[in-house]
């Protein structure tokens, strides 16, 4: 995936520096909360995805790659690290309650 972005980004001549970056990806993070509170009515119904919070979610991940790529830092990298870890903590987790 990250890859795809890449190019997309040379394509169309979307490159940014490193601040910028960051910051478009936090955005789309808010507006992802934004319609998360907007398709729950702030709690009081259950999260459905909607079209509108699936088209958020994509805009979200797409700057989260773009940052990464920017940063080159491999998704595939950090989410195993991140899985094993967390794996490791839901283990100890679950030794603990024992």
């Amino acid at each position: 995936m990250q890859d795809k972005i890449r190019e997309f980004v040379r394509i169309y001549g979307l490159e940014t520096d490193l601040p910028s970056r960051y910051i478009d990806f936090s955005a789309e993070a808010g507006q992802l909360g934004k319609q998360i509170l907007f398709c729950t009515d702030y709690g009081n119904r259950p999260l459905e995805a909607s079209e509108e919070l699936c088209d958020q979610a994509g805009d979200t991940l797409f700057a989260l790659l773009a940052l990464l790529n920017d940063l080159n830092i491999s998704e595939k990298e950090i989410l195993e690290k991140t899985m094993a870890r967390y794996e490791a903590r839901m283990k100890q987790l679950l030794n603990e309650k024992e």
